[in-house]
């Protein structure tokens, strides 16, 4: 990204000469092709002032070469015009009230080498195609409109493909493609940037990969400001083994907003050739829904030391925590996750908040902490654990699954807010057994939220290796059915796997007591199973 950050810097210092004239329409049958001859207008006066309109209706000519620097309030087509063709070669073309107003009904091209294209004040791109291999700048209050631009890959010397957004600007409706670089199409890919308070909008954008071995990728950058907005940001992987997977990139005081980005998978091995997406510096995420796949990537590496917030994740790809802090669930979505979650080798944390539930399917490796502070954290991998090596703290909100958990949980904060452990795929629609390898510690405000299922004989399990129970945490039953089941009949709440008996009863549990599930009375045993499990026994009907 440094060579592309030069060129960019480097390209709005450029200056813009300033030749005034007059409004004036496009002819029928111009002499040729140079928007500088008077006698291509009429009235005969070259469009190219501030205040200037330059109107086009049906010509036979339109290849349109503009060969200087114009300004312009406004360019408009007028309902059935042709489709025209503008060439900005070394000179500037800038747009400053209006911008492009397009009533033709068919698709107007503009195409730049080297030249720049700049939409100031309100002015908006509207319909138009744009092909860059120059500048395309939107700055202050303009918008990208409706666009469709193509920044093309850069080649140092020749031409820069580089489609920027400043002050208040933004994407609009645009669809933007970042080309990817490779042989003679140019080093490095095109670059479409965001700063100092600019909103990608509702803007489809999508950074290719590289083509060729050891090519630049497209990319998207987020800087002093940029954010997301709405948009859709899409990074591809890269076409080859060796060539570079795309890039969408929120650096140094900027904020990914409500888009939703998407890193995909290249068919070719190896974490560099996937898509990528990278909060670096004090970025945030904030409510953004992220969508990983195969190799693509979600990288915190280069973040700072405050936490960093995105609203979801999902898909089955990578997300590289380091040392940093990832906090998920801004966005209140409920997203099922099939990916590996790795801090490689540095101790970085998850955080669960939100109204939402997120589904871990795989093994993870991060080790230094998942907290649940909202919603719901649900474990259904068959292999490794969903929470790495991890302690999970569970201060507000729930812990579910059918999966496998290696470290201690502790269940509640003794803050009062209440924290739950529920076993089951769905928590609260089905039953199943959640394991955990390690101690369960409930504190005063944790509950079991415990299901049985009359109907088909059958209940949660908890397995733990060792179960505190600290005062004032509670046993929450409920039947799934609504069947009277035979006396006798057993259920284990709780499958004790240490060698020492369970610390503890729940306040509302007491050991001998009797309690009434549903259609069915249970005596409560805490030394049932083989010595140190908790069960419960039919012992009747219910009232």
């Amino acid at each position: 990204m440094n060579t592309k950050l030069t060129i960019f810097f480097i390209l709005t210092s450029s200056c813009i000469l300033d030749s005034y004239a007059g409004s004036a329409t496009w002819n029928l049958n111009p002499t040729n092709n140079s928007w500088g001859a008077a006698s291509n207008w009429t009235p005969a006066t070259v469009p190219n002032g501030s205040s200037d309109v330059a109107t086009f209706d049906v010509s036979n000519t339109t290849a349109i070469d503009l060969g200087l620097a114009v300004k312009l309030d406004r360019m408009v087509f007028n309902p059935g015009a042709s489709s025209f063709t503008f060439t900005v070669s070394e000179a500037n073309l800038t747009i400053s009230g209006l911008g492009v107003v397009n009533n033709s009904g068919v698709t107007q091209n503009f195409t730049n080498s080297l030249g720049s294209c700049t939409f100031i004040g309100t002015a908006s791109a509207g319909d138009i195609n744009f092909t860059i291999n120059g500048a395309l700048r939107f700055e202050k209050s303009t918008s990208a409109g409706s666009a469709t631009i193509a920044n093309n890959p850069i080649m140092l010397g020749t031409n820069y493909g580089l489609t920027s957004f400043s002050g208040d600007a933004t994407a609009g409706n645009a669809i933007i493609t970042n080309k990817g670089g490779g042989g003679s199409n140019g080093i490095f890919g095109g670059l479409t940037m965001f700063f100092d308070h600019a909103n990608a909008g509702n803007a489809i954008i999508t950074n290719e990969g590289g083509l060729t071995d050891f090519s630049g990728d497209g990319g998207t950058l987020f800087i002093s400001g940029g954010n997301g907005g709405n948009a859709t940001l899409i990074s591809n992987g890269g076409g080859t083994a060796n060539a570079d997977g795309s890039l969408t990139e929120f650096s140094v005081g900027s904020n990914a907003g409500n888009a939703t980005l998407i890193a995909n998978s290249s068919p070719f091995a190896g974490t560099l050739s996937g898509g990528q997406i990278l909060f670096s510096y004090d970025s945030d995420g904030g409510t953004c829904r992220v969508m990983v796949f195969g190799n693509g990537s979600l990288a915190l590496t280069t973040h700072d030391d405050s936490p960093i917030t995105i609203g979801s994740i999902e898909g089955d790809g990578l997300v590289i925590i380091g040392f940093h802090d990832l906090i998920v669930g801004s966005n209140n979505h409920s997203t099922v996750f099939s990916g590996h979650i790795t801090s490689q080798g540095g101790d970085g944390t998850m955080t669960k908040i939100g109204r939402g539930s997120l589904t871990l399917t795989k093994g993870n490796s991060y080790s230094a902490g998942t907290f649940i502070r909202g919603g719901q954290l649900i474990a259904n991998n068959k292999n490794g654990s969903a929470t790495g090596t991890s302690p999970v703290q569970i201060d507000f909100g729930g812990l579910a699954g059918r999966g496998i958990i290696a470290g201690p949980v502790t269940v509640g904060d003794n803050g009062g807010r209440l924290a739950r452990i529920s076993p089951g795929s769905q928590s609260d629609e089905d039953t199943d057994t959640l394991t955990v390898q390690n101690i369960v510690t409930f504190n005063s405000d944790g509950i079991y939220a415990f299901q049985v299922d009359s109907d088909q004989s059958q209940s949660d399990i908890l397995d733990a290796a060792g179960l505190t129970i600290n005062a004032g945490a509670q046993f929450m039953a409920t039947d799934l059915g609504t069947s009277a089941l035979a006396p006798g009949t057993m259920f284990t709440a709780v499958n004790n796997t240490a060698v020492g008996a369970i610390n503890g009863t729940f306040a509302n549990l007491v050991d001998g007591s009797t309690v009434t599930i549903g259609n069915n009375n249970f005596q409560v045993n805490y030394e049932g199973g083989d010595g140190n499990d908790l069960t419960l026994t039919v012992v009747s009907a219910g009232p």
